[in-house]
């Protein structure tokens, strides 16, 4: 079925989009260019490919995206490039323009100045020359909003019913953290809708079976999510359980679950290993995460666990709402109450596990997982870079966060209540959203 007959069956999820959709173009007129979290070095990617025609070569001398995949950089190039740009026009336009009356708290919220440039009349609307084209690249991060969104409902509806289903959505669609991501210049984004599909096409084998043609289609789709940003790359091994649990759970012959698990990689090789091929190549490794330690400066294990003691609260607070360079702030009961439900949720699946309702033990497992090594991923990244304390880094295990927190907030209810509290998770995160813009 369509996806606009969906919509129409059901208005709510349709009214959600409508409210997404307005809140990221919203963030994304009155957000200037170059002030989102590291947007002048994607941007300065999305040039490249514009300008040069070719891919970038990262420098350990220099700081950029450079080393970063390809994908979400084509995809905002395709946007971008009916804004015509002159070659430098963006250095030159902000060039001397750094805000040397930039005095701010990180720590709290106000109106002191955060702006990391002046700003002038050549960022107003109408926008135009380069202010146009970073506003248009943009629109590459609300499209991959609307499928990790969709993909987050889609996987709900194969368990919940359609207002739990809106209920997960919607903490995904309205995490103020990620409405950001989807109105900027972010691959963050890229790498949230393919892990979200990668979630769905996990779940339906769970649910309906694998056949060798959703093993392969699965591993096409972690490919190109490792093509978007290599924290999606962080699915493999929960898609991987996936494929095993559905073969030991229908007593597959190990011959034939031998073969899907070879799919399964197979289709991830052929979308996104070359880009890890040439990686190897080009930096002695793989990931290139080398030659970005280098540009940007690593550190030791030792010397990462001893700032855990900061980097995990700016991790959690950059996952739900840090914008701007890390400097535009919520007021701490907000994350203090966001810490607070998600722990409410911890009792509530571990109701779940004893007493599987909604949701079998192989499918609770499987987004457990992918939620974890999401986490995990982050965690050994921000351990060795200063700059790897981003929350946002595991937005490609949203489509098992937001299944998982309200399968444990239901829990704690009597069936009855099910319904009013899943519009109340909806509404209430909705309310958020706006109250942030």
């Amino acid at each position: 079925m369509a996806v606009r007959e969906r919509l129409g069956r059901f208005p709510w999820l349709a009214a959600l989009f409508a409210l997404f959709i307005g809140l990221t173009l919203a963030y994304n007129f009155i957000i200037p260019p170059l002030e989102p979290s590291d947007e002048p070095a994607h941007y300065g990617y999305v040039r490249w490919l514009l300008d040069e025609k070719r891919l970038p070569v990262a420098s350990p001398d220099q700081g950029s995206e450079f080393h970063q995949p390809p994908l979400y950089y084509v995809l905002a190039g395709l946007f971008a490039a009916p804004a015509p740009v002159a070659p430098d026009a963006m250095a030159q336009l902000y060039a001397g323009r750094d805000n040397p009356y930039r005095g701010y708290h990180y720590w709290e919220p106000g109106l002191d100045n955060k702006n990391l440039r002046l700003h002038g009349p050549w960022d107003l609307w109408p926008f135009q020359g380069p202010s146009l084209s970073v506003h248009l690249a943009r629109l590459a991060s609300l499209l991959c909003g609307l499928v990790t969104v969709y993909a987050v409902y889609r996987s709900a509806r194969l368990f919940f019913d359609v207002p739990a289903s809106l209920a997960a959505a919607g903490v995904v669609a309205f995490n103020p953290m990620f409405l950001a991501v989807s109105s900027s210049l972010q691959n963050d984004a890229g790498a949230a809708a393919l892990g979200a599909l990668a979630v769905w096409l996990s779940l339906r084998g769970l649910k309906g079976g694998f056949s060798g043609r959703r093993a392969l289609v699965l591993g096409a789709v972690l490919g190109l999510g490792a093509l978007m940003k290599i924290t999606a790359i962080f699915l493999l091994p929960a898609a991987l359980f996936a494929v095993a649990a559905w073969a030991w759970r229908a007593k597959a012959p190990a011959r034939q679950a031998g073969l899907y698990l070879g799919l399964l990689l197979a289709g991830a090789a052929l979308t996104g290993g070359w880009w890890y091929v040439r990686n190897q190549i080009l930096y002695g490794e793989p990931t290139a995460i080398n030659v970005n330690l280098q540009a940007y400066g690593g550190r030791t294990l030792a010397q990462g666990f001893a700032v855990w003691n900061q980097a995990l609260p700016y991790a959690w607070t950059t996952f739900w709402g840090r914008f701007g360079h890390g400097d535009v702030v919520l007021p701490s009961w907000i994350y203090v109450g966001l810490a607070v439900l998600t722990m409410l949720a911890l009792p509530g699946l571990f109701i779940a596990w004893r007493r599987p309702r909604n949701m079998d033990r192989s499918a609770l497992t499987f987004l457990a997982l992918t939620g974890l090594l999401e986490i995990v991923g982050l965690l050994g990244y921000m351990t060795l870079s200063p700059s790897g304390y981003m929350g946002r880094y595991a937005f490609p295990g949203l489509a098992a966060y937001g299944p998982l927190l309200v399968l444990g907030w239901l829990s704690l209810v009597p069936t009855r209540a099910r319904t009013a509290l899943s519009a109340a998770v909806m509404l209430g995160f909705a309310a958020l959203s706006v109250f942030v813009w």
